[in-house]
């Protein structure tokens, strides 16, 4: 785990002396944790490199088992999923961390093509279904949406 330190420059008043208001006073994006979760490295590297860009501090799980251990110690604003995963998948996920946080929002991204698919995942609790190809506003929109 690395530590991040944030330093805020403190702008001058008149006689030379700091203020203690940041020179940034608009809105301050909150800090936010996303768990992503699938099975396919470069998905889950691209997802996390896509959260990152925005500003958000990605966490990467390798399947359903390992996210719900990973959410059980740490704090997780929301979660990415995809759908077919081995171990445990993204349906058997929403399940469980339903159990742990009903309140955490859930995506699921999946290539299924199934007409049934969608609305049995949000009907088990899932916010958003994205569909695979997914683009940085996908992905991106997702998180600013649901946290």
């Amino acid at each position: 785990m690395h530590q991040v330190i944030e330093r805020t420059a403190q702008p001058i008043d008149k006689k030379g002396n700091g203020t203690k208001k940041p020179m940034d006073e608009g809105p301050m994006r909150k800090h936010v944790r996303v768990l992503v979760v699938d099975d396919c490295h470069s998905l889950r590297r691209t997802m996390a490199l896509l959260i990152r860009s925005a500003g958000y501090t990605a966490i990467e799980a390798i399947n359903g088992a390992e996210a719900i251990k990973i959410a059980k110690v740490e704090k997780v604003d929301m979660i990415i999923t995809d759908l077919n995963m081995p171990v445990m998948d993204g349906e058997d996920l929403i399940l469980h961390m339903k159990k742990i946080d009903p309140t955490i929002p859930i995506a699921v991204v999946t290539a299924n093509e199934e007409k049934d698919v969608e609305p049995r995942l949000l009907g088990i609790g899932a916010c958003k279904v994205i569909k695979k190809p997914f683009t940085a506003e996908d992905i991106q929109g997702v998180i600013e949406r649901n946290v």
